[in-house]
């Protein structure tokens, strides 16, 4: 575990009694390495203890995000299915959607579309997942993790790293992405247009991480440093046939529009000079010093 320095445990402390609960907290100007609460459950806990106790400050900030989804009434939406038309809001849509059993009915039994502009449409189906907005569902179950039980994911790590996926390493026809999460067992992708991708089953996909520039990061520890990161997570490769069915899938899931594709350490292999277990076994240390340092902190907070 690392002794956190003094601009690291500041940002740490700020982040745990003053940022808004859907944000997550960087630990430089550079915004490449992040963490969000809700993607620990030693977090989860403090947070949701917090949310129980009598803490005035705490609940203010629960009420502003409570109030930045009550705002979503306020937006008119039009749904039409075989029985006729109804118009209702974009909250009551993800409520439905949260919701287990209207979301089997709205999303896998009807063919229901909705148009989020007018009663004459344009219409979209609601399974095309075209109205989905990644932050605003989040916000809806941050709020369901402090007031109810909701299942725990293990710790997760935020990135904003932009990459581009290339066919056989071609850069023609290549897909701008981001890697914007990590566990200890693999990445989270996100694209924005996946159809390409459905013909790459034959071919090997390379990633490659675009250049930016990095500002200098003065008063933290090493290990959240964007150069650390973006030293120990290099450039590396996949089978075209995992990446296309695990497109398939998403976008079956998630519609057309936004795709999220989880990567396992296991279905890639590094494009490095050390070897492809030594890369691998680098990056799994470095995320468990700050997975380690950044939980012994909340314990002690």
């Amino acid at each position: 575990m690392t002794h956190l320095k003094h601009k690291t445990r500041e940002r740490l402390n700020h982040y745990l009694s003053s940022t808004k609960l859907n944000e997550s907290c960087y630990f430089s100007e550079n915004q490449v390495v992040g963490f969000h609460w809700a993607n620990d459950k030693i977090s989860s806990d403090y947070f949701k203890n917090l949310y129980s106790s009598s803490d005035q400050k705490f609940k203010e900030r629960v009420e502003h995000l409570r109030g930045e989804l009550e705002n979503l009434k306020n937006f008119n939406i039009w749904l039409m299915s075989k029985r006729g038309q109804l118009k209702t809001n974009i909250y009551n849509l993800y409520e439905s959607y949260l919701d287990p059993r209207l979301k089997h009915q709205w999303f896998d039994l009807e063919d229901i579309l909705v148009s989020t502009q007018h009663e004459a449409g344009p219409f979209c189906s609601v399974k095309s997942m075209r109205w989905f907005d990644k932050g605003i569902y989040s916000k809806f179950v941050y709020l369901k993790m402090l007031e109810n039980w909701v299942p725990q994911r293990q710790f997760r790590l935020s990135f904003n790293i932009p990459i581009e996926m290339r066919a056989d390493g071609s850069p023609f026809g290549a897909i701008q992405a981001q890697i914007c999460q990590m566990n200890s067992n693999g990445i989270l992708i996100n694209f924005s247009n996946g159809n390409p991708i459905k013909e790459w089953s034959n071919r090997e996909v390379f990633f490659i991480k675009k250049p930016f520039g990095i500002v200098e990061e003065g008063g933290i520890n090493e290990v959240f440093k964007a150069q650390e990161w973006l030293s120990a997570l290099e450039n590396f490769t996949m089978s075209g046939d995992t990446l296309s069915q695990k497109v398939g899938d998403s976008l079956k899931k998630q519609g057309e529009n936004n795709h999220f594709v989880y990567i396992g350490f296991d279905e890639m292999t590094m494009l490095s000079l050390k070897s492809h277990d030594n890369s691998i076994a680098q990056l799994k240390d470095l995320f468990s010093e700050v997975k380690d340092s950044i939980q012994s902190h909340v314990k002690a907070a």
